[in-house]
């Protein structure tokens, strides 16, 4: 199965945050994940994608870079972290293709997922 989170939009996404400026993208997943999913027994897998963007928010441009990595976990059991997003839940494939919101993270998914089973 794979995770989602609902962000503060409403919006089914990927677990998500900022790298602090003394952090590794490897240390920033896993405390984000931890942080969002309440999840402990998280293995960094690999790096899938990164997808590099500019939007505006209050007439401000904004570049954003996020990118993507792939972890594994061993306890299942969700502790969603309620200030920052309203549900987290675990999906199968299909139903992460049909729910996932922000449809440039679609083809970034399928890397992850074609990743996952090609090691099965």
């Amino acid at each position: 199965k794979y995770l989602l989170i609902k962000d503060s939009y409403g919006r089914w996404s990927f677990p998500k945050g900022n790298i602090e400026p003394s952090e590794s993208v490897k240390e920033a997943a896993l405390r984000e994940i931890s942080e969002e999913t309440g999840l402990k027994k998280i293995k960094y897998k690999d790096r899938i994608d990164t997808i590099k963007y500019f939007y505006t928010l209050d007439g401000k441009f904004i570049f954003k870079i996020v990118i993507f990595v792939l972890v594994e976990v061993k306890d299942s059991k969700l502790f969603p972290q309620k200030e920052e997003i309203s549900e987290a839940k675990w999906f199968t494939k299909e139903e992460v293709k049909k729910r996932l919101n922000y449809k440039n993270t679609i083809p970034v998914f399928l890397k992850a997922v074609e990743l996952v089973e090609s090691k099965k």
